[in-house]
Formats: structure tokens, C-alpha cells, sequence
């Protein structure tokens, strides 16, 4: 195989104790472990606390703000109940490299034949703990994930998500369709069998998904696909669909609230 997506999966523990802080719960697992490290953080300085969840003290100067919280952050990750923490997201680390290099092939393989994409950049991907819902693109090759293992291969799945994201460039309610249809339902199925619908998603897109599936079943059956093409076509197609929307939506307004005198 000459094109190859590489991963680095990694953890950065000042980022770990940042996202640990910040998350909300997705997974009861390890929870009483994670809240026992946040009542740690908490003891130590609830304002610094508050602030690596998003809530700044405007009577702390910026420099001296800087300066607390890297020491803050820093005895954090020296303490038992982060050791905990970074424990769990290393062996956490293991399973999500161990599961990606295992399906890697039938992964490939089935993003290759589905879009036509060029498979050979490389990410840096950072391991967050799995009780902690996480899963990011960042430009030009950042990957976040950490999530827990909803059903097989979900890990697999969700990392080829993130991967596409950097092949859809700038990213829009419709590419993002794509993706999870891509991604989410037909390498899905491909690695665990079944069938869809119904659909797997965000909720903010199931209305989207549903226009498009005809479509996408129609491309299933070309035998030579460019996912771009794919992508344009929708783009027109669904213009039009809304601009028929609208001129239909004035047609009904002119008929219901038309002047008297044009009776």
C-alpha cells in the first residue's frame, strides 16, 4: 500500500488536565475517579479552577493570571489523582492505536473506493480520557479524541470522521453530511455489518442526511467516484430546492394577503 494515513497518537498532560476540568461526564466510567482529581483542582484554587472552565477574574492582572496558571496546571500533574487519570488515557491511548493499526486495511481501502481521496497525510492525534466525550479536527493536522467505546469499532470509525474533515476544506453543513455518511454509516456496516437506515449522526444534520440518501445511494452504485462531484451537485440541487421553497412560500403569501382592489 502506497498511500498511508499515519496517525501519532499522543497525550499532552497540560492539555489533559485542561480537558478533564472543562468536560462534561459521557461515560460512568472511572467518574469517581475524575471527580476526585476536579474536588483535587478544586481545593487548590477554586478561581484557577473556574478559569480552565472557561471563567476568567478580571481583578487578576494578565501577567500574574499567566504565571498562576501554569504553576496551578503544573501541581496538578504531579498529583496522585491526575497520575490516576493519566493511567487510565494511556491505556486508553493503547486500545484506540492497537484498534486503528487492526482495521486499518478494510479502512483504507473503503474510504479510498468512497471518495477517490489521495490517502497519505499525517495527523498528530491527542488522547483524551474516555469518560470525556472528545473528537476535533484542527487545521492543518490536529486531531482530539477521546470518547468511550459506544459499539465496535466506533473508535475506528470517528478517527476516519476527523480525518475527512481535513480533505473537506472549508467545512459546511453539507460536507459534513457526507462525512457521516462516509464514515459513520457505510464503514460502519463495513467493519460490523448491519445496515442503515436508520442513520447515524448529529442530530443537527438528520433533516440533511435524509435529502441527501437517495443521492448517495445513486453514487453507491458508480463503479468510479469522486466525492467533490458528489458534493457540488448537492450544493446546486439543494439551492434550488430551497429557492423553489421560497418562490412557492411568496406565491402563497401574494394569494392570501393581496390587496382588495386586485380582486
Amino acid at each position: 500500500m502506497k498511500e498511508k494515513i499515519k496517525l501519532n497518537f499522543k497525550i499532552n498532560e497540560d492539555y489533559l488536565v485542561f480537558h478533564v476540568v472543562s468536560s462534561g461526564f459521557f461515560s460512568d466510567k472511572h467518574k469517581k475517579d475524575i471527580a476526585a482529581f476536579r474536588n483535587f483542582a478544586w481545593g487548590k484554587s477554586n478561581v484557577l479552577y473556574n478559569f480552565l472552565r472557561g471563567a476568567y477574574d478580571p481583578s487578576l492582572g494578565v501577567a500574574e493570571f499567566s504565571k498562576k496558571i501554569l504553576e496551578f496546571v503544573s501541581s496538578l500533574r504531579k498529583s496522585k489523582e491526575f497520575k490516576l487519570i493519566l493511567d487510565q488515557t494511556k491505556d486508553y491511548l493503547s486500545f484506540c492505536e492497537k484498534q486503528w493499526m487492526q482495521n486499518y486495511v478494510i479502512g483504507h481501502k473503503t474510504i479510498k473506493d468512497l471518495t477517490g481521496f489521495k490517502l497519505d497525510e499525517t495527523f498528530d492525534v491527542y488522547i483524551t480520557h474516555p469518560s470525556l466525550a472528545n473528537g476535533a479536527f484542527l487545521a492543518p493536522s490536529t486531531i482530539r479524541w477521546g470518547h468511550s467505546e459506544d459499539w465496535p469499532n466506533y473508535t475506528t470509525v470517528y478517527l476516519w470522521h476527523e480525518v475527512l474533515h481535513s480533505y473537506f476544506q472549508p467545512s459546511t453543513e453539507i460536507n459534513h453530511a457526507l462525512i457521516e455518511l462516509i464514515t459513520d454509516n457505510e464503514l460502519r456496516i463495513r467493519l460490523n455489518g448491519g445496515e442503515y437506515p436508520p442513520l447515524v449522526g448529529h442530530e443537527t444534520l438528520s433533516e440533511l442526511r435524509e435529502k441527501i440518501l437517495p443521492y448517495w445511494r445513486d453514487y453507491l452504485k458508480r463503479n468510479k467516484k469522486d466525492i467533490f462531484e458528489l458534493e457540488k451537485a448537492l450544493e446546486k440541487k439543494l439551492k434550488l430546492a430551497r429557492l423553489s421553497i421560497f418562490l412557492a412560500l411568496c406565491l402563497c403569501s401574494f394569494v392570501l394577503f393581496r390587496s382588495p382592489s386586485l380582486s
